[in-house]
């Protein structure tokens, strides 16, 4: 078995005893496996991932685990234990709605790329991933139902797979326009390191978090769901920004590729646009200072980067 598998399947000898006891309050037998993704936060690089830029995620503890099966049919039997909601649907449905729509949608990303039969699948779900919180939830649910729906097909993936086909179900066909960060983030994460992603090539290293320090997530009880929010408005607000830039001659194809220089000229014609892009290009240039600081343990100015950082959001 790879290495990367054992992180997201979890053996019959180790399962967690949560997701086995509800599934046999729901289902005869025995799941054929059980795989679990974590959430995530982000360290620093907000905004970057949807414009090829730099951002630095690290998964967490709290997780998603999922028992699943193959099912007799063609529908489809998902059980979320904190909801004790049922969800039902075939592979061909055009759409499904609630929380069981995410499943849904990998199942039909899944289809796409690997002609799946029409087939359903019998899963139970727990989580301690918050909803809502912005751990990505939605993302560990996605990245957990695709490592254990392939596994139970026997289609040999990679963590990268498992992280484009959770991406794709959220991207086209939950239908919320979201970079990769957070479904990379929980396939790829490994324990004691943030996660440096580049992601105009989606080239990825691993930083190691130093010894002693600890990553604190505290709950303001703001609610966010990124599908209601204003994300979609942000992402649009970047796109207009590029525009601007390209009429006004500059060669970009994303706001990585623009200079501070040509971002300024932008202040005067679109507010917004422009505070937009200069978050961007000035964030980029904080995720690379915060993977030095890091490395060197400079932690005062780890803290003035998250600062600025969270500033420049405003």
């Amino acid at each position: 078995m790879p290495r990367w598998l054992v992180l997201l399947l979890v053996s019959f000898a180790k399962m967690d005893r949560s997701v086995l006891s509800g599934w046999r309050t729901q289902f005869r037998g025995k799941p054929s496996v059980i795989a679990s993704a974590p959430g995530r936060v982000n360290l620093i690089g907000e905004h970057t991932d949807y414009n090829e830029g730099f951002v630095l995620p690290a998964a967490i503890g709290w997780r998603t685990t999922v028992a699943l099966r193959l099912a007799d049919g063609e529908f489809s039997r998902v059980i979320s234990e904190d909801k004790q909601h049922v969800a039902t649907f075939r592979l061909d449905d055009p759409w499904s709605h609630g929380w069981g729509r995410y499943v849904h949608a990998v199942g039909r990303a899944m289809q796409a790329h690997y002609q799946l039969p029409q087939r359903g699948i019998e899963a139970y779900i727990t989580s301690t991933v918050p909803r809502g919180s912005g751990l990505s939830s939605s993302a560990a649910l996605e990245v957990a139902v695709a490592a254990a729906w392939l596994r139970a097909l026997d289609i040999p993936v990679t963590p990268r797979d498992i992280a484009e086909i959770a991406w794709e179900a959220e991207n086209r066909y939950v239908g919320v326009p979201c970079g990769r960060l957070d479904q990379y983030a929980s396939a790829l994460g490994q324990k004691g390191h943030a996660l440096l992603m580049d992601m105009r090539d989606l080239q990825t290293e691993s930083v190691r978090i130093p010894d002693g320090v600890r990553i604190a997530v505290l709950d303001t009880r703001t609610k966010r769901a990124v599908a209601k929010s204003a994300y979609a408005d942000r992402v649009a607000e970047c796109q207009r920004a590029i525009e601007l830039l390209r009429a006004d001659g500059a060669e970009v194809r994303s706001l990585r590729d623009a200079t501070r220089e040509q971002v300024e000229r932008l202040r005067e014609r679109d507010a917004v646009a422009y505070r937009r892009a200069r978050h961007v290009v000035t964030e980029n240039e904080r995720v690379l200072a915060a993977v030095e600081a890091l490395r060197s343990e400079d932690f005062e100015a780890l803290g003035n980067l998250f600062s600025a950082s969270h500033a420049s959001l405003r």
